[in-house]
């Protein structure tokens, strides 16, 4: 971009992209890219039930000093503070649809769990009788969502130590 003793050009830009586990694949950047000396890519989550949005800016080229930093917005009090740490967007957004997928089994478990305790193994059958899943997949699904997973966007149920030859069971906890 042309600039005039020393001024310098912010342009903001959308661009297509195609979300992958990874890495974003941005198209249409190239002629950009070729023609600016800074390139930042802006990831965002969406509005959390406070109304807090958590993005994070990367830096694809450039000149100056520049690292990849994370923060956090408050919408309902217009208050931005940079976090301590960078935090991986594309790993929320991913385990944000994952659980918009399981919706459906984590509330026949909730359901379950509001009963009673199940060592997970019973947890696993008892859900299976309500759904078409096998069972290799709904354990994933329950450990998905204990509390002792670290990278759950939304624990769902706690692991307790307090069945038979101290047997894990899987209960609701208090959050």
């Amino acid at each position: 971009m042309p600039t005039v003793q020393g001024a310098g050009l912010t342009v903001l830009g959308h661009t297509t992209k195609r979300e992958g586990k990874e890495v974003l694949m941005f198209d249409g950047v190239g002629d950009i890219r070729d023609d600016v000396d800074d390139l930042f890519y802006i990831s965002a989550t969406e509005k959390d039930n406070k109304g807090n949005i958590i993005f994070t800016i990367k830096p694809d080229k450039f000149r100056c000093l520049a690292e990849e930093a994370s923060f956090e917005f408050d919408s309902k009090n217009n208050v931005l503070t940079e976090l301590d740490h960078v935090v991986d967007i594309g790993s929320i957004n991913d385990a944000q649809e994952q659980l918009k997928k399981d919706a459906p089994i984590v509330a026949i478990i909730l359901q379950l769990l509001g009963q009673k305790d199940y060592p997970i193994t019973e947890l696993v059958k008892t859900t299976r009788r309500h759904c078409h899943f096998g069972e290799k997949y709904l354990r994933a699904l329950v450990e998905r969502y204990l509390d002792t997973n670290l990278n759950s966007i939304d624990v769902k149920w706690v692991e307790k130590k307090q069945g038979i030859n101290n047997t894990k069971m899987i209960g609701l906890g208090t959050f």
